[in-house]
């Protein structure tokens, strides 16, 4: 008996020496990936909230923070306005028949430098202020971040959405249903691993050598440890062909909702799903696709769908990242020239 105690004391103690042994590991290496490759540093990183009244924004005002991924597809500044978005104009400045913007993270311009949105590219083809107060979200949230806009002394009369295919498409009404186990665990991982990302020199050193390697990749995708990029399956899933019509239905009818709440004629920009190029789903998407465009357009909805462009050349996905996915600053200069040739064309009418 007694020899069975010793044993498993001896079990324990060196089970907490090689535990404060691999803490203090982590901890040199964490002070050594900080101090000799300060790229990988997560101090000043972007970073987002949720205020009090369930308006999303930036974490950080009035300051220029970082955003990096660690696939290699983008170091790029990001700059937070004194109300939490990324814009450097004053929104409540009266300017002259200016164009407000909002939209998820293609919006936003996660990716590039500010300058190089469509937004702002938008802004010196067509002469004409735009305020972008993008910020990722659905619309749930765009109608909360014009709302935002307006209580902060914004006067919108021209407003564009900027509608993610991939994930702005959903039932709006069960937002909050759904397998909610699942969701915890999902949202957990997901937590856990953007906590890391915004703490930890050593996670971001570490990630971005997976990432930066064929095998290490493979096998990490594999076992679950890192995400396989394929989030252009959302607008294809399952889950949403099961539902199509209603899905369809209810994001159509939040965006009336918005329309009629706002009373704005918002001109809708179609950000089409990679789904459409990538994958096992491509049909699927192109139905979703077509479906949706119709249902607005018997709406009266005023739709810039810059599809057709992106797959004149033969080559949609060169106007995204090679790994994140978002537009890089070839496909936000393809966008803002298709609205600024249809604004030019008259075919927008009410920016004449």
């Amino acid at each position: 008996m007694q020899n069975n105690f010793q044993l498993i004391k001896n079990i324990f103690i060196n089970f907490i020496l090689i535990l404060i042994a691999s803490v203090f590991s982590i901890f040199l290496l964490e002070l050594f990936v900080n101090s000799f490759l300060p790229q990988f540093d997560p101090r000043g990183m972007v970073a987002y909230q949720v205020n009090d009244e369930g308006v999303p924004l930036l974490k950080y005002k009035n300051q220029s923070m970082r955003q990096w991924k660690n696939t290699g597809d983008y170091d790029v500044s990001v700059f937070s306005n004194e109300l939490g978005l990324r814009n450097h104009k004053d929104i409540k400045t009266n300017y002259v028949d200016e164009i407000y913007v909002v939209g998820d993270s293609y919006s936003f311009g996660q990716g590039v430098e500010e300058s190089e949105r469509y937004s702002d590219q938008l802004e010196g083809l067509i002469n004409k202020p735009i305020i972008n107060i993008s910020i990722p979200t659905d619309f749930q949230g765009y109608d909360r971040l014009i709302n935002y806009a307006i209580k902060n002394g914004a006067n919108i009369e021209e407003l564009i959405i900027g509608v993610c295919m991939e994930n702005d498409l959903r039932v709006y009404e069960d937002i909050n249903k759904g397998d909610k186990k699942d969701s915890f665990i999902r949202e957990s991982i997901h937590f856990i691993k953007i906590k890391l990302t915004e703490i930890s020199a050593l996670y971001n050193f570490v990630t971005s050598v997976i990432h930066g390697n064929r095998i290490l990749s493979k096998v990490a995708k594999n076992i679950g440890i890192i995400s396989k990029n394929e989030s252009y399956d959302l607008a294809s899933s399952s889950a949403l062909m099961n539902s199509k019509k209603k899905t369809l239905l209810s994001s159509v009818k939040y965006l009336k909702i918005i329309r009629e709440k706002y009373k704005i004629e918002p001109i809708i920009l179609i950000v089409p799903s990679r789904s459409l190029w990538l994958g096992n789903n491509i049909n699927q998407a192109d139905e979703i696709h077509k479906t949706f465009i119709r249902m607005l357009l018997t709406e009266n909805f005023l739709i810039i769908d810059p599809r057709e462009s992106f797959e004149k050349g033969g080559a949609p996905m060169d106007y995204h990242f090679k790994y994140d996915g978002h537009w890089n600053a070839k496909g936000h200069q393809l966008v803002s020239s298709i609205i600024a040739n249809q604004i030019v064309k008259n075919n927008l009418k009410k920016f004449d």
